[in-house]
C-alpha cells in the first residue's frame, strides 16, 4: 500500500510498512538467532562435551620415533604435526625402548605425567603392538610406570 501526494507535475509516494528487502533481512536475522540458540543447545549436550574431550585428547597425542638420552632417563618423541616432546624420568624406565622405535604417548591435561603410552613399532620395522613388554603391562601398572615422581 502506498500513500502519495501530488503537487503539480510532481508525484511523491511512500510505501506504508516494510519493503520486501526489509522483510527478508528481518527473516534472515530471525533465522540466524534461532540457529545460534540451537547451536548453543547442542554444544551443551553431554554427548558433544564427551566428543570435545576426545578431540582434545587426540590433539595432545604425540606419535613418532624415539630418541633416547641421559642413559635411558630421557625420551624425545618427534611428531610431524606437533613437533618434539621430551620426557624425563628419575630412573631408567625407558630402557626397554631403542633409538628409532615408534611410540604414541598422550600427556595428561596439566602436563605433569602421561595419560597414555603405547609402543607401536620397533626401529627395524617390526610391529611392537603385541610383543613389546611395555604393552604387556596392564593399564594400572603402566600408569604407575609413567606417573610423575612423588613430591
Amino acid at each position: 500500500m502506498r500513500f502519495g501526494i501530488r503537487i503539480g507535475p510532481f508525484w511523491v509516494s511512500q510505501r506504508a510498512g516494510r519493503t520486501q528487502a526489509q522483510k527478508r533481512a528481518v527473516a534472515r536475522q530471525r533465522a540466524e538467532r534461532a540457529s545460534q540458540r540451537e547451536h548453543a543447545r547442542r554444544m551443551a549436550s553431554p554427548e558433544v562435551q564427551a566428543l570435545a574431550a576426545v578431540h582434545a585428547r587426540i590433539d595432545r597425542t604425540y606419535t613418532g620415533p624415539v630418541t633416547l638420552s641421559d642413559g635411558g632417563r630421557a625420551l624425545t618423541v618427534t611428531d610431524s604435526l606437533h613437533g618434539e616432546m621430551t620426557i624425563s624420568a628419575p630412573d631408567d624406565r625407558f630402557a626397554l625402548l631403542h633409538e628409532g622405535d615408534v611410540v604414541r604417548l598422550t600427556p595428561n591435561e596439566d602436563g605433569t605425567g602421561l595419560e597414555a603410552f603405547e609402543h607401536l613399532w620397533y626401529a627395524n620395522g617390526r610391529d611392537a603392538g603385541q610383543k613389546s613388554p611395555l604393552n604387556w603391562l596392564r593399564s594400572p601398572e603402566r600408569a604407575r610406570l609413567f606417573a610423575p615422581p612423588p613430591a
